[in-house]
Parts: C-alpha cells; structure tokens; sequence
C-alpha cells in the first residue's frame, strides 16, 4: 500500500508579494549607490557588515567598500581626514534637501 504525499502549493499571492519585496530592495540598493556614485564618492568606509547585493552596485560604479570594526577608527579616520560621518547611507542631495 502506498501512502500519498501532501503537495504544499504555494498561492500565487504569497509568490508575487516576495518577488515584489525583492524588486524593490533592488531599486532601493541601486538608487542609493548611484547616487553616492555620482555625487563624487570614490570610497565607502563603513562601520556595519555590507550586503551583496549592495556590494554588487558598489563594484559596478568603481566604488571601494572599506569596512572599519571599530567605531572608533571611524571616528578616527572622519577627524583626520575631515569626513562627515553619516548615520545610514544617503547621498548628499539627500541630505540638504531635507533640512
């Protein structure tokens, strides 16, 4: 005697909602690195882990991605070198726009 399987379908709803969540963290990831490309940034110096998606667009606009584990090497290197340390990753429109 053979025992039948339970087939799990997955609706089509739940498929469309995932692609759609994944789309948009493209778009996201795409539009803030080009926007650090293009105003002028040749290096991104971070303190937290970074993406591969994120790292991809880093790659495709000649960015360099330097990770720093300590917080206050970051301090460190922003006071030497006269950088504004920035809480997330906006570009520089971004910011004066919103104040």
């Amino acid at each position: 005697m053979r025992l039948a399987r339970s087939r799990v379908v997955t609706p089509v709803s739940t498929v469309c909602a995932t692609l759609k969540t994944n789309f948009v963290s493209v778009l996201f990831w795409l539009q803030q690195i080009k926007a650090i490309a293009d105003a002028g940034a040749k290096v991104v110096v971070t303190g937290g882990k970074v993406g591969d998606l994120a790292l991809h667009y880093c790659n495709k606009y000649g960015l360099l991605v330097v990770r720093l584990t300590s917080k206050w090497d970051l301090r460190r290197l922003c006071r030497a070198i006269r950088a504004t340390p920035l809480p997330r990753i906006v570009s520089k429109h971004t910011i004066w726009t919103e104040h």
